[in-house]
């Protein structure tokens, strides 16, 4: 079943169903079943792209060192275990209706949310790689770069480690500013890079240099001036008391 809130992603418009099958309103672009009423809203001329494929790839790849990080290292995890509880339940502020970007692969997000906040809100997750979120409580196979949802829906958003693993995230941010209802908040976590020109040269002359799953690094000065371009207003920093390096953002949707 498609709920009247779950719009096409490359054109904002209405879904047609017809024999099981779901079409964009306007384009009449078919997005595929994956199984029992999922469906893959990607759009096709982003996904079918080089860039898309050479990227969702090396997500896997970092989805599979994630995996073998749970069942190896448990020292580890508790570290991440504490970050995301010390991020959803004390940092964060969420309510109403909530979306988590990104919802795999490293941990399942939901599950950190404390129990008392859960009957509170109406919890939805995208991810990309529908491998990383089976099972999930209400999670569709998207991108930040084409949400699949009606404008002014919710009322918070979270990004755990996700704004520096997208292909574009100016117009994620773009999206998610869409979505969120008016004076509705958005929450980041994001890791921040020691960044300088000359860095950033050598990484330019020397792609071994690069990172291949963050797509983008950030440090604060960036992070700041990509949530100012996106007219969008910080309310509140704050370091992780799990991982000093990474960044709390809480910002909130003026217009």
């Amino acid at each position: 079943m498609i709920e009247k809130f779950i719009v096409s992603p490359c054109h904002k418009s209405y879904l047609i169903v017809k024999n099981k099958k779901i079409f964009c309103g306007d384009c009449e672009q078919a997005f595929d079943e994956i199984e029992n009423g999922l469906y893959n809203l990607i759009p096709k001329e982003y996904y079918l792209t080089s860039k898309y494929q050479k990227w969702i790839n090396f997500q896997k790849e970092y989805s599979f060192r994630a995996t073998k990080l749970r069942k190896k290292n448990d020292k580890k995890l508790d570290r991440y275990s504490n970050y995301h509880h010390e991020f959803l339940n004390k940092f964060c502020k969420l309510k109403g209706r909530v979306l988590d970007v990104g919802c795999g692969p490293m941990l399942n997000h939901f599950k950190f949310i404390n129990k008392n906040i859960l009957p509170s809100i109406d919890y939805f997750g995208i991810d990309p790689e529908y491998s990383f979120f089976k099972g999930g409580n209400n999670c569709l196979k998207a991108v930040g770069e084409f949400l699949p949802f009606q404008s002014d829906f919710f009322d918070s958003v979270f990004l755990i480690s996700v704004l520096d693993h997208v292909i574009n995230p100016y117009k994620t941010l773009g999206e998610i500013k869409r979505v969120l209802k008016k004076n509705g908040k958005i929450y980041i976590s994001l890791p921040m890079r020691h960044l300088t020109w000359k860095t950033e040269l050598r990484k330019f002359f020397f792609p071994i240099y690069k990172s291949k799953t963050h797509v983008t690094e950030f440090n604060e000065n960036k992070l700041l001036n990509l949530i100012k371009k996106s007219e969008l207003k910080v309310l509140k920093l704050k370091r992780s008391d799990s991982f000093p390096k990474n960044l709390f953002v809480e910002i909130k949707k003026i217009n």
